[in-house]
C-alpha cells in the first residue's frame, strides 16, 4: 500500500473508512445505507459514537444472551488470554476444550457423546453434512448421499449449508446448479394449525422418506423455529414424528440448533420440547454468549465409530482455529452463567410481555401476523419492510432491530428487564408503523402515476376488486417442489414423464427453440404434420390442425365458421374461450340452459339465419358434468347446423383409451362435427387442436385468424405432445386409473363424485376459499381456488385435479389435508 493509500483512522471518520473499504453481510458495495458506528456496549445497550443508546433487540443475531460486558465472561476471557490465546488442535488439546466438551455432553440429549469443534455455525452444519454422508459411505452405502429438508430453512452460507437452505425464496437461489441437489418438501405447518395438520404433514413426509430412503443420508431441520428463512414456528410434536419416521426409514436426523439452542425457545434445546434426540446436532451463536465465534457438531458413539472405521480413517475436516482456547473458556463461562440464572422463568416472561405489547399490531393494516415463542417475537408485514423507514423509526425510539424481507423480529438478551422490554415493544411498533406508512406512500404514488399514465378509474376498480376478495396474482410453481400438485390440469401426470421430456428434447435438438414464424410462413415443421396426422387417427377424424393454445383454437375455429348474420347456440357454463369466440364472431348468440337439448332444438328451429353453429364443452371443467353430445349433435343435424365440442377436459379422461366423450357417445369422425382439444392437459404439453374433415382443415388454414397471424406452436411442445400421445396409446388403462382415483378422493373429501377428473368442493365465500387453498399449500398440497368470475357468485371453491400417477396413499394424504383446511375455514 502506498503512502497516499494509507489511511490514518484518527484523520478520517470510521464511517468514511467503512464506506470506502468494508463489505457488510448480505449487502452490495458500496452499501445502500451507511451503518451506524458503535462506540461500546454494556448490558442490553449499544452505545453509538454520537452517544445515542439503543436497546439491543437482536442479541447480536441470537448470540449475546447474557448481554454485553458480563463480568464473569470478561473475567474468563482475560484469564485465558493470560495463559494461552490459541494453539493448534491437531495432536494437541487443552483444558478449556475438554471442559466445554464435557459440559455440552452433559446438557445435550443423552445419545450425543462426541463433540467436533467448528469455528462458525455454517461450518458446524458443513461438518454435520459431511458426517452424515461419510457415515453411509463407511457402511458401504454410497448411494445415500442426499439430504431432505423442508422449505423455508436457513443453515448457513458455505456450500453444503447453502444446499439445504430454501432453494427458491432464500438468498442462495442463485447457486442452483452449482451446489448439491437436495430433496425439498413443503415448509412445515404453523404451530397454530393443530394436530390434524401435523398428522397430514407427517403422512406426506412418510411417503417421501419411503420413496427416497435409498438415496437419503439424512434429514436436516431447524427444530421448532425456522430462523433466517422466515421466522416460522412449528410444533414440537412434528419433530417427535420426524424422529420416528427417520428411524422407520433408516435415515439420520440432523437438528440445527445454532439459533434455538441454550434457552431461546423456552427449553434448553428446542428438541427437548419434543423429548427426542437427533443423531447429529449443531450448536453455536449463544454458545459463547456472543463473545467469540465458536460452534460445535455433536453426534453419537455409533456414528463416530462407523466413520472412524471407514476408508478415510476419520472425519475429513479440520479448521485452523478449531477449539480456540479463548472461545472455549468463554463458552464454559457462558454455560455456567446460564445454568446459574433463572432463564427458565425469565424466557417465558419475556415472551408474554412481547406478545401482550405487540398484540395491537394485528389490527394495523399492512400487518399479516404477529407471533411469539419463548424469547422471540415476529411481526410479519404484507410487503417487504422499508429498511430505511423502519430502522430510523426504531432508532428514534431507542431500539436496535434489523428487519429482513417482510419481517421485523426480536430476540433480546435474557437479562433485559420489563422497562426495557416495553421500550423494545415501542420501537418494534414504531418500525412496523413507519414501514407500513412508507409502503402506503409508494402505493399511493403508483396509483397516482396510474391515473396520470392511463385512467383514474383503474385505481377504483383495483380497490373494489381487492375488497371483494377477487384480486389475483400468478401462483409460482416451485421447481422440484415436493408438494402434491392438484392445481394443474396434468390429468395423466405426463408432463414429467421421461418419454415426454425426451420427446421435447428431441424436437428441440432437431428444430430449435422456436417455430420462428407463423405456420403459413416458416413455422411448420415435420413434427407438426406428424403429430396432426397421429392425433387425427387416434381420435377417428380425417384431419387435425394445431394452434398455439386451446384458447386460440376455439376462437379461431368459431370465428372462421360463423360471422355477422349467423347464429350460435351455446349453453351455460361454457369455457371463456368459447364465450370469447362467440363474441368475436359477431354472430347472434343464444344461450340455453346446460344440457337442455330441447332448448337447442327450439333455438335452431326458430332461427332466421342461414348458418348455425352449436357450441359446447363435452365436459364442463368446473364441476365435471358431461354434456349430452349425441343429443346436441342430433338436434344440430336435424336443423342443418354444425356442432363444435370442446374436448379439452375429456381427452385422456373419458372414452375408450381416453379418446374423449365424442368417441364414448359414438361420434368419432361424424360429419358436421368439429372437435377442439388441447395438448396442455392430459398430454402434459402445450397447444390447441381442431379436428374434423380435410375440408375443415383447409378452411381454417385460409380463414382462422388465430392460425394465420400467430407464431406456430414451438417444436418442443409438439414433440412432447406427440410423445405423450404415444404413451397414452401404449397404456389405454390410464384413464381408468384416473377415474378410480377421482372416486376415492371425492368420497374421502365428502364431495360429489364427478364424471371427469376434477373434484369441486364448494366453500362459498371467496376469501375463505383463498384461505383454505393457502392452508392446503402449507400442508404440502397445492390445490386450485376458483372464484367469480370463473364461477357464479357464492360458489367459490377448491378445485382438486386428480392425476393418474397418484397412488392411494397420496390421495389419502391429500384428503386429510384438504378436509382439515375446510374445517379451519368453517366449510366442512
Amino acid at each position: 500500500m502506498s503512502d497516499e493509500q494509507e489511511v490514518e483512522v484518527d484523520q478520517v471518520t470510521i464511517a468514511e473508512v467503512d464506506a470506502r473499504h468494508v463489505w457488510h453481510p448480505y449487502g452490495a458495495f458500496p452499501a445502500s445505507t451507511r451503518p451506524l458506528v458503535v462506540r461500546d456496549c454494556e448490558g442490553v445497550r449499544i452505545r453509538l459514537a454520537d452517544g445515542t443508546e439503543l436497546i439491543d433487540g437482536m442479541s447480536s443475531w441470537w448470540a449475546a444472551v447474557h448481554g454485553y460486558r458480563h463480568p464473569r465472561l470478561d473475567t474468563a476471557l482475560a484469564e485465558q488470554a493470560g495463559r494461552m490465546s490459541h494453539v493448534m488442535f491437531g495432536g494437541l488439546t487443552h483444558e478449556p476444550a475438554a471442559r466445554l466438551a464435557a459440559a455440552l455432553v452433559e446438557m445435550t440429549p443423552e445419545p450425543l457423546q462426541k463433540v467436533f469443534f467448528a469455528d462458525s455455525g455454517s461450518v458446524a452444519v458443513e461438518v454435520a453434512v459431511k458426517m452424515a454422508i461419510q457415515y453411509w459411505r463407511s457402511r458401504g452405502q454410497e448411494g445415500k448421499r442426499r439430504l431432505l429438508t423442508w422449505r423455508g430453512g436457513y443453515h448457513g452460507d458455505t456450500f453444503a449449508p447453502m444446499s439445504v437452505c430454501d432453494p427458491d425464496g432464500g438468498m442462495h437461489a442463485m447457486w442452483r446448479g452449482v451446489i448439491a441437489d437436495q430433496v425439498f418438501v413443503p415448509a412445515p405447518p404453523d404451530a397454530r394449525s393443530g394436530a390434524a395438520a401435523d398428522e397430514a404433514y407427517l403422512t406426506m413426509l412418510d411417503a417421501q422418506l419411503d420413496l427416497r430412503r435409498d438415496e437419503l443420508a439424512a434429514v436436516i431441520v431447524e427444530p421448532v423455529v425456522q430462523g433466517a428463512g422466515g421466522m416460522r414456528f412449528h410444533s414440537p410434536e412434528l419433530i417427535a414424528g420426524l424422529r420416528r419416521l427417520c428411524d422407520v426409514h433408516d435415515v439420520l436426523l440432523i437438528c440445527d440448533e445454532i439459533a434455538t439452542g441454550f434457552g431461546r425457545t423456552g427449553t434448553l434445546f428446542a428438541v427437548d420440547a419434543a423429548r427426542v434426540a437427533p443423531d447429529i446436532m449443531c450448536v453455536g451463536k449463544a454458545l459463547t454468549g456472543g463473545y467469540l465465534t465458536l460452534a460445535t457438531t455433536l453426534t453419537t458413539d455409533p456414528i463416530a465409530d462407523v466413520i472412524s472405521r471407514g476408508e478415510a480413517g476419520g472425519l475429513a475436516h479440520g479448521p485452523t482455529f478449531m477449539a480456540n482456547p479463548l472461545a472455549c473458556a468463554v463458552a464454559c463461562a457462558s454455560l455456567a452463567v446460564l445454568e446459574d440464572s433463572d432463564w427458565q422463568a425469565r424466557v417465558p416472561q419475556i415472551g408474554r410481555r412481547l406478545a401482550d405489547g405487540l398484540a395491537p399490531l394485528v389490527d394495523l393494516p399492512g400487518v399479516a401476523d404477529v407471533r411469539t415463542l419463548g424469547a422471540i417475537a415476529v411481526v410479519e408485514l404484507d410487503v417487504e419492510v422499508d429498511m430505511a423507514a423502519a430502522t430510523d423509526a426504531a432508532v428514534r425510539a431507542g431500539v436496535w432491530v434489523r428487519p429482513f424481507r417482510n419481517l421485523i423480529y426480536a430476540m433480546p438478551p435474557f437479562i433485559i428487564d420489563d422497562a426495557d422490554l416495553d421500550t423494545l415493544v415501542t420501537g418494534i411498533t414504531a418500525a412496523a408503523t413507519a414501514s407500513v406508512a412508507a409502503a402506503a406512500v409508494v402505493a399511493g404514488r403508483r396509483r397516482a402515476g396510474a391515473g396520470v399514465m392511463s385512467a383514474p378509474w383503474l385505481a377504483d376498480v383495483a380497490e373494489r376488486t381487492l375488497e371483494a376478495g377477487l384480486h389475483r396474482e400468478p401462483v409460482v410453481r416451485r421447481a422440484g417442489a415436493a408438494e402434491i400438485n392438484l392445481a394443474s390440469n396434468d390429468y395423466l401426470g405426463l408432463s414429467s414423464h421421461p418419454a415426454v421430456i425426451a420427446g421435447a428434447h428431441a424436437a428441440l435438438d432437431e428444430w430449435g427453440a422456436g417455430s420462428t414464424a407463423s405456420r403459413l410462413v416458416a413455422g411448420t415443421t415435420a413434427a407438426h404434420i406428424d403429430f396432426e396426422n397421429d392425433i387425427a387417427d387416434f381420435l377417428g377424424f380425417e384431419a387435425a390442425l394445431t394452434f398455439s393454445s386451446g384458447y386460440l383454437a376455439n376462437i379461431g375455429a368459431i370465428t372462421a365458421l360463423v360471422g355477422r348474420g349467423d347464429l350460435i347456440v351455446s349453453d351455460t357454463g361454457a369455457h371463456a374461450s368459447l364465450i370469447d369466440g362467440c363474441r368475436l364472431s359477431r354472430a347472434r348468440v343464444e344461450v340455453v340452459p346446460r344440457g337442455d337439448t330441447e332448448a337447442v332444438r327450439r333455438a335452431l328451429a326458430r332461427r332466421t339465419e342461414d348458418r348455425a353453429l352449436v357450441v359446447t364443452d363435452s365436459i364442463y371443467s368446473i364441476d365435471g358434468m358431461i354434456a349430452p353430445l349425441r343429443d346436441y349433435y342430433d338436434a344440430a343435424a336435424e336443423h342443418g347446423a354444425i356442432m363444435l365440442a370442446d374436448e379439452a377436459h375429456a381427452l385422456g379422461v373419458r372414452g375408450p383409451g381416453g379418446r374423449g366423450v365424442a368417441a364414448e357417445q359414438g361420434l368419432s369422425g361424424a360429419p358436421g362435427l368439429v372437435i377442439t382439444t388441447v395438448a396442455s392437459k392430459s398430454l402434459g404439453a402445450q397447444g390447441g387442436i381442431v379436428l374434423g374433415t380435410g375440408l375443415l382443415r383447409d378452411h381454417l388454414i385460409d380463414h382462422a385468424r388465430t392460425f394465420i397471424f400467430d407464431t406456430g406452436l414451438n417444436p418442443a411442445a409438439v414433440g412432447a405432445a406427440h410423445a405423450a400421445l404415444r404413451v397414452l396409446r401404449g397404456d389405454p388403462q390410464m384413464p381408468d386409473r384416473l377415474r378410480a382415483g377421482v372416486r376415492r378422493l371425492a368420497s374421502a373429501c365428502g364431495g360429489d363424485v364427478p364424471d371427469a377428473a376434477v373434484v369441486s368442493l364448494i366453500v362459498g365465500d371467496p376469501v375463505a376459499a383463498v384461505r383454505a387453498a393457502a392452508i392446503c399449500r402449507e400442508g404440502g398440497v397445492f390445490v386450485g381456488c376458483f372464484r367469480p368470475p370463473s364461477v357464479p357468485e357464492g360458489t367459490s371453491r377448491l378445485r382438486l385435479t386428480v392425476r393418474a400417477d397418484l397412488d392411494d396413499d397420496t390421495l389419502d394424504t391429500v384428503a386429510a389435508v384438504v378436509t382439515a383446511a375446510l374445517r379451519e375455514v368453517g366449510a366442512a
